[in-house]
Formats: structure tokens, sequence, C-alpha cells
């Protein structure tokens, strides 16, 4: 499946190509992506996450804290 990063974050849309955005809750990173990332194995089984997000940036940002916060729900079928 194909969707944005489970994480909680914001972006305010303006006319700009790329609008800002701001992470929210980073305490709760780590309880949202589990959480996610259980009801994606009920549903298909094995996960495998691809990143496909711009490294640099604002979005590098994001890449980063999904990253770090993956350690925390990788397993033998979720990678």
């Amino acid at each position: 499946i194909r969707g944005s990063i489970p994480l909680l974050w914001q972006q305010i849309v303006d006319l700009t190509y790329k609008p800002k955005f701001e992470l929210l809750k980073l305490e709760e990173h780590p309880r949202v992506l589990e959480r996610h990332i259980l009801d994606l194995r009920k549903k298909y089984g094995a996960v495998l996450a691809v990143d496909l997000v711009n490294k640099h940036g604002g979005e590098g940002r994001l890449c980063e804290k999904f990253g770090s916060t993956m350690q925390h729900v990788a397993s033998d079928d979720v990678r």
C-alpha cells in the first residue's frame, strides 16, 4: 500500500510548491507507528516499509524521524 508517513504531523496548505510542515506530539510517535504497523500486519501479514521521501530539506526531518521511530517496531516480519 502507499500512503503518508504514519507519524503525527500537519502541513499548512498554501500556494508554495512545498508547504512547510510541523511534527506534533513527538513522544507519541512510537505508539502511533506501532499501532499502524499492527493494523497492517493484521490485514496483510509481513510488512516491508520503503521510504520514498526526499532526504533533504523539510522532508528530510520527517524521513529521519520515521527512520528512528521504525527502529522501535522492527522485527522479523516488519522491516
